[in-house]
């Protein structure tokens, strides 16, 4: 079995650009504010919202999801410790699908002709995914 671990470049890179960013937007919305009450506010609004970003950013480190890939089954353990099974039983042939619908869109794997799927979007490298699955006989689709 190989376990896939979340991509540490799409978390961080993501999150520690979010966090700088409002970081400096909160900071020159307080900087620039006409009055001492604009100030307070800015400050206050702005630093809980950028702590209560880091506090999710530090438990996605410390518990994050794991992918773990066999012949016989890609499990999906979530940070409370749920898990997600697609077995060789149902199929070998695996689909890329899309999650969601709206504005945000998220990518999921199933076997194909089957309703379980598996979450891509916290964080997995889809070509890391695909190219462990391979290695274990897995296949995919053209639609992926």
């Amino acid at each position: 079995m190989t376990v896939i671990h979340q991509s540490r470049a799409q978390r961080d890179g993501l999150l520690g650009g979010l966090a700088a960013v409002l970081a400096v937007a909160f900071g020159l919305g307080a900087a620039n504010a006409q009055t001492t009450g604009g100030r307070i506010a800015a400050s206050l609004v702005g630093g809980a919202i950028v702590l209560i970003m880091l506090a999710g950013w530090i438990r996605l480190i410390v518990r994050p999801s794991r992918l773990e890939v066999s012949a016989e089954a890609i499990t999906l353990v979530g940070s409370n410790g749920e898990r997600a099974t697609l077995s060789r039983e149902s199929g070998s042939e695996l689909t890329v699908i899309t999650i969601g619908g709206g504005r945000v869109n998220n990518r999921g794997l199933a076997i194909a002709g089957t309703s379980t799927v598996i979450s891509l979007a916290t964080f997995f490298s889809l070509n890391q995914v695909k190219r462990q699955c391979l290695a274990y006989g897995w296949t995919f689709s053209g639609a992926g």
